[in-house]
């Protein structure tokens, strides 16, 4: 068989005419969302053999700044579907949303310019995966969590309007302000739903899917995950997050949008691999941070993503001992489940192709410079450290313990100058993965002639 035996005409002709389509998709335009499932189902009738499929996925991967977003998630859905359709365990997916301020995405278009009627298009997405996957169509289970985040613009409410109106039944809508009044020991320290940035949402979120929503067949996996209210990531992918906890062991399967096969895109277009971090002193640079101070964490680069699935049995130990419930609680949750499941595959990262919603996203807004935004993320990094450190190995401890007294050290201002020089100092071979600075070199980066506070300046 030719090493290239996937290259038939039927994907070339297919390949050239999907290449003719706009390189960008507004997320706001459902319209899009037949042509995606047409597309994807048009790729699993070339590709009989899944190894071929993967083969044009690797193929369009040097080239993918240049494709359509609608070719490169085509692919990635129609890979999402054929790995549940090989896979012989049956599953139940429990989505989990948190939703703060999301009056307008919620929308149609017709009724807000930003408007992605992201709960009926999320169903649409799970139905199309869920469609057809073996003969008796039970292969793949589903439901939805909607938790309100204390929002002041009634997303819960506008939330239960729209699965009223649609009658569906498998969508629960929570309010996390009825869960505190309570006083749920899941939501221990919370004195009210503005204790919560999103975390607060996602933890009760997925505490009440596997309180409420396990699989009455014993045989049957749950696997409970999170997403973010907007479209950035398309459900129908949820197959490729799964497998690997099935079949594999993984405890937590995290998307990635900066590995190789992982697309981040814009409204506009997907972009280069190379040009998705693009700068040395930003999301680079703290990941150098962080694998310094989390070991768990040290091949994990996109942590930030919200697309994440976690084995529902592992997830019943992990939830109790994470506390963050603000916007840096990802870390924590894979923070924890590395140190309480030690192994390779504990934390499994699987590329997607991810597209910005940012004109009503409530995680840029809050900052007016994005050095804000890193200088906080470090300083929720260190106390997060400093905290599970208890379950640090010694050798673990040894290496953390300089690097957390460094950077504890940083003002706000000495933060950002030495984020500037190692971006001018990074150079044009620069490692996103494997950054490489000495404490020494980071402090004279982060001081300057008349500085004299810089901790480690010598």
């Amino acid at each position: 068989m030719s090493k290239d035996s996937w290259n038939s005409e039927a994907w070339q002709a297919f390949k050239a005419k999907a290449s003719k389509l706009d390189l960008g998709w507004d997320l706001t335009d459902r319209e899009v969302d037949p042509v995606l499932e047409e597309h994807a189902e048009a790729i699993l009738k070339i590709f009989p053999k899944t190894e071929d499929m993967k083969a044009a996925e690797q193929s369009m991967r040097k080239e993918q700044a240049n494709l359509p977003i609608i070719l490169l998630l085509s692919m990635k859905m129609a890979r999402s579907k054929r790995a549940l359709q090989e896979n012989a365990t049956k599953v139940h997916v429990s989505w989990v949303v948190a939703m703060y301020n999301e009056h307008n995405r919620i929308l149609p278009k017709e009724k807000h310019a930003n408007g992605e009627d992201f709960i009926r298009r999320k169903v649409r997405q799970m139905n199309w995966l869920q469609k057809d996957l073996s003969k008796e169509n039970d292969k793949l289970t589903w439901t939805m969590v909607f938790v309100d985040d204390g929002c002041p613009k009634g997303s819960g409410k506008l939330a239960q309007a729209i699965v009223e109106e649609e009658k569906y039944g498998n969508i629960t809508v929570l309010f996390l302000q009825e869960a505190v009044d309570k006083k749920l020991p899941i939501l221990h320290g919370m004195k009210s739903a503005d204790d919560s940035r999103k975390g607060g949402a996602v933890h009760y979120g997925m505490w009440w899917a596997c309180e409420n929503e396990k699989p009455k067949d014993p045989k049957r996996k749950h696997i409970v995950g999170y997403t973010d209210s907007d479209l950035s990531a398309h459900l129908s992918q949820t197959g490729l997050l799964v497998v690997p906890i099935v079949d594999d062991g993984a405890v937590l399967t995290l998307a990635t949008r900066y590995e190789d096969g992982g697309v981040e895109c814009t409204h506009l277009k997907p972009e280069a691999l190379e040009e998705s971090v693009s700068d040395p002193g930003g999301i680079a640079f703290r990941h150098f941070i962080r694998k310094n101070i989390m070991p768990p964490l040290k091949n994990t680069f996109d942590t930030q993503c919200g697309f994440k699935c976690m084995d529902a049995a592992k997830l019943e130990k992990i939830l109790p001992a994470v506390d963050d419930k603000q916007a840096s609680f990802d870390m924590e949750f894979l923070v924890v489940t590395g140190l309480l499941y030690p192994g390779d595959k504990t934390l499994v990262k699987v590329p997607v192709v991810w597209i910005y919603s940012a004109a009503e996203s409530n995680f840029w807004q809050t900052s007016t410079s994005v050095y804000d935004t890193h200088y906080k993320m470090t300083l929720s990094m260190l106390a997060l450290s400093k905290k599970q450190s208890k379950l640090f190995s010694k050798e673990q401890l040894a290496h953390t313990e300089p690097y957390l007294k460094f950077f504890s050290g940083l003002t706000r201002e000495q933060f950002e100058r030495m984020c500037t020089n190692v971006k001018e100092k990074a150079g044009k071979d620069w490692d996103r993965f494997n950054m490489d600075w000495k404490i020494e070199t980071l402090a004279e980066f982060a001081g300057d002639a008349s500085d004299k506070t810089v901790p480690g300046k010598k």
